[in-house]
């Protein structure tokens, strides 16, 4: 329940500061990279097949991209 409960404290935090200068959102960018690699270590623990992990890691990059960048 923490992991999603700090996923939607991110989240409602990029909506609320989507608005704001990009200087304002690059800190948010570097604090969601070191969230997402948190969000690595959590799939870490029990995803073992590496076709699903990769998987999961084109996902997890595509969307990001299409967050911040669309």
């Amino acid at each position: 329940t923490l992991f999603f409960r700090t996923r939607f404290f991110f989240l409602s935090f990029f909506c609320r500061n989507w608005s704001f200068s990009w200087s304002f959102n690059y800190s948010f960018l570097v604090r969601a990279f070191f969230f997402r690699t948190r969000f690595f270590s959590f799939f870490n623990c029990w995803l073992s097949s590496s076709f699903l992990y990769w998987r999961s890691i084109f996902f997890i990059r595509t969307f990001f991209f299409r967050t911040f960048f669309f």
